[in-house]
């Protein structure tokens, strides 16, 4: 399994250094130093567990819906067997949205979207 953080690149050094120093990042902040060619769940899991390792914690301060209507929208696809790859940034917000999900629901307010048309 290969490494998403390089941590010999100066941007990504720099993003960890002061990611390390105040305790956590934000999923953007993540996702300016994640590769972008295609990456597996298990590359990411790992990377968020290395993150943790640090110390270090990947919050979204305010989470969009999009994230949601987009974890929806792949929950569904795959109930119909569709099959595909997400790229680093895709898996990312998935996990926005799995982790905003549960926000709500932990909050008790787990409210269906609207949907466009």
């Amino acid at each position: 399994m290969r490494e998403l953080l390089d941590i010999w690149d100066p941007a990504t050094h720099r993003a960890l250094s002061r990611a390390m120093d105040e305790g956590r990042m934000t999923y953007d902040e993540l996702n300016a130093v994640l590769p972008t060619y295609e990456v597996t769940n298990c590359e990411i899991e790992a990377t968020f567990g290395q993150l943790e390792a640090m110390g270090i914690t990947v919050y979204e301060p305010e989470l969009p819906d999009a994230d949601l209507r987009f974890v929806r929208s792949i929950r569904a696809a795959v109930a119909k067997g569709w099959h595909f790859q997400l790229s680093a940034y895709g898996w990312a917000q998935f996990m926005r949205g799995v982790k905003r999900e549960k926000e709500l629901e932990q909050a008790g307010r787990a409210e269906p979207l609207a949907t466009r048309s």
